[in-house]
Parts: C-alpha cells; sequence; structure tokens
C-alpha cells in the first residue's frame, strides 16, 4: 500500500525513486531468501512478488505433522537470519517476518506460453493438504479460476488436475478429454458454453477493434454492462438471441486445446490422439 501511494503521480507523495526502492529491495530480500534456502538443503521452485515455493526435500510419505513442522522450522531459522543479515549489512532492526502459509502435496507450475524453462507468473495448481486426511485441489491464476473463460473450461480442467494429481494413466486422461470433446459435439454442454465479459465503455466506442462481446452487444437493444454471449456458426451471438448453431470447433481449439497442451508433456498423452481419438502413426 506504501508503494502505491509513492507510486501515484497524483499524491502529493508520489516519489518515483522510492517507490523503485521499495520493489528493489523486495527482490533483493526475494533473492536472499532463495540463496539461504538453497544453501540450506531446499530447492526453490518458483517466487513471486512476496512469496517463495520451496521444495524441503522429504520424502513422498511425510506425514503432515512432519511436513507442517519442517515448514515452521524453516520460517523460524530464515526469519532469525533475515535479522542478523539485515543489522550487519544496513545496521537496521528488521521489521520484517515471514510466514509459513501451506503445504502442497503436490504441485504443477505451468510454463509460460512459448517457453519451456520459464513458469507462468502467478499461476499455479496444487494439491493442498489441509490435514493428516484431508486435501483439496487448488488452483491460482489459471483457465478454471478466470471468469473470461467458461463453465466448460472450468470444469474441465479441475478434473483434468484431479486426474493428474491421483496419478492417472495418460490412456485414462486421454479417454476423458475424448469424451469431453464428444459430449460437446453432442450438445451436452451447451449450457456451460457461455461467455461472460464486461462492457469497458459504451458500445459506440469501440472504433479500433470490435471484441467478440461487443459484437454480441450490439446486437442487443439495451446493451447491459456485463455481456453474455456463445459464439455459432455465424459469430457471437449473446445467449439470449441465439439463433445460429454453436461452433463446438471454435470451443475445442480455445477453451479445451489450450488447457490440454499445457499438461500433456507432464502426463504422457498426445494432444492430438486426446482431442480426436486417432493415434497418431508418425
Amino acid at each position: 500500500s506504501f508503494y502505491g501511494v509513492l507510486g501515484t503521480p497524483t499524491c502529493r507523495f508520489s516519489s518515483s525513486k522510492l517507490a523503485g526502492a521499495i520493489t528493489h529491495t523486495g527482490h533483493y530480500l526475494m533473492h536472499w531468501g532463495k540463496d539461504y534456502l538453497e544453501r540450506n538443503s531446499c530447492h526453490v521452485l518458483y517466487g513471486d512478488t512476496d512469496s517463495l515455493f520451496v521444495d524441503a526435500g522429504l520424502p513422498e510419505g511425510v506425514s503432515y505433522e512432519e511436513a507442517y513442522a519442517k515448514g515452521v522450522e524453516l520460517c523460524k531459522n530464515i526469519n532469525q537470519e533475515l535479522a542478523a543479515h539485515l543489522e550487519y549489512e544496513f545496521g537496521v532492526e528488521s521489521r520484517l517476518e515471514l510466514e509459513f502459509e501451506k503445504i502442497y502435496r503436490k504441485l504443477f507450475l505451468p510454463p509460460m506460453r512459448g517457453s519451456d524453462s520459464r513458469g507462468r507468473a502467478k499461476g499455479y495448481a496444487g494439491l493442498l493438504q489441509k490435514n493428516e486426511t484431508e486435501a483439496e485441489l487448488q488452483i491460482v491464476g489459471m483457465e478454471a479460476v478466470r471468469r473470461d473463460w467458461t463453465k466448460m473450461s472450468h470444469k474441465f480442467q479441475r478434473e483434468l488436475f484431479s486426474l493428474m494429481f491421483k496419478k492417472a494413466a495418460g490412456t485414462e486422461i486421454e479417454e476423458y478429454i475424448f469424451d469431453q470433446v464428444n459430449m460437446l459435439k453432442n450438445g451436452e454442454l451447451d449450457d456451460l458454453l457461455v461467455y461472460r465479459k464486461s462492457l469497458r465503455k459504451p458500445v459506440e466506442s469501440y472504433t479500433k477493434t470490435t471484441p467478440p462481446h461487443v459484437k454480441a452487444a450490439r446486437m442487443l437493444n439495451n446493451p447491459p454492462s456485463v455481456i453474455y454471449y456463445v459464439m455459432t456458426l455465424e459469430g457471437p451471438q449473446p445467449k439470449s438471441l441465439q439463433s445460429a448453431p454453436m461452433d463446438y470447433n471454435h470451443y475445442i481449439e480455445k477453451q479445451i486445446k489450450p488447457i490440454v497442451e499445457t499438461v500433456a508433456p507432464f502426463c504422457d498423452i498426445d494432444v492430438h490422439s486426446s482431442l480426436t481419438g486417432q493415434q497418431r502413426l508418425f
């Protein structure tokens, strides 16, 4: 919040140099934390703004109590070392405190689109361990929690991750994907294919580009601020005024295929086979 005040040009206390110093210090502390953890037999999987995802090197079958105790221990040690470091390097008393937040039994960090080596920022899926016997799927920053993706894609991605985390065979995952494609083509998922998109300005103000939801909005007499529309063989249409058949190929290419492509390299499935039911010969 302090950064927001200093970085806002209209604020009387605005200072771009101080705002930059805050982000620079944050980056410095994140890198220091990563280096400290990796010197202490941990592997930092991912870091983002104010958090670090750490593989503590615990065995596969470790109990929740043991994992929790390890997290608390790491947190205590890093806070002590950070305080000593800041006092030694800068002569200041540390007011910072890292918190141990949660345990993921399994974690999936999707690659950045177009890159195999860099992770996608602010997006991951994990099997969150709540206690010794209870775990739940948690998805952050991915399609399953994005409002501009359909309910069909939400449900599809959640089930796909559930299968992955259960270590389902590649053939089982491919069968699930192919079944969903068939249900889609048979019209069984039509109620889940509605897009939801807000109008950021009056319809007539869209002149340079015309996004699909704007095209649909122009078919309405008094378009609301949120447009519910579907993609048909005649283009986008408001759900309430749909007259053309659904464009199922659009939903396969734009809502199913990208999700499958994200996980395919990690769960031994072939994208083409899973979407078409046909095996590649070459």
